[in-house]
């Protein structure tokens, strides 16, 4: 464009400006890019990042990932697991029915003493 040329002619913006601005295919863009430049006074890398975001827009990513909801006797096992091991106690599983079973523990006395009770159960 016109405007492009003028101002590399009155050194408002410098070549590597210009090379910038060229990647832009839209008219319009390219002066609202060349018009961002002159009034921010944007350096060459400025401008190339503000040519990349006006190229490729980023596109927002929505993708939702629906949640497993837990079977309520997997819910009513995790409750009562919990309660009796005194630990929040966690239960995940897959449509296919694999899953885990996650017990955590904050030190090595809390996991003896949820391994003690776990072995009364087997007993």
């Amino acid at each position: 464009p016109a405007e492009i040329q003028s101002g590399l002619q009155k050194k408002v913006i410098s070549m590597g400006h210009a090379k910038a601005l060229i990647n832009i295919s839209d008219k319009e863009k390219i002066i609202e890019a060349y018009e961002r430049i002159i009034a921010n006074k944007l350096s060459v890398r400025e401008t190339e990042k503000i040519i990349r975001e006006l190229s490729y827009p980023a596109k927002k990513v929505t993708t939702k990932k629906t949640k497993n909801k837990l079977p309520e006797k997997f819910v009513e096992f995790k409750n009562k697991l919990s309660d009796v091991l005194k630990s929040n106690v966690s239960i995940k599983r897959n449509n296919a029915g694999k899953g885990s079973l996650t017990i955590p523990f904050t030190s090595d006395e809390e996991f003896e003493k949820i391994k003690k009770l776990l072995s009364k159960i087997s007993k």
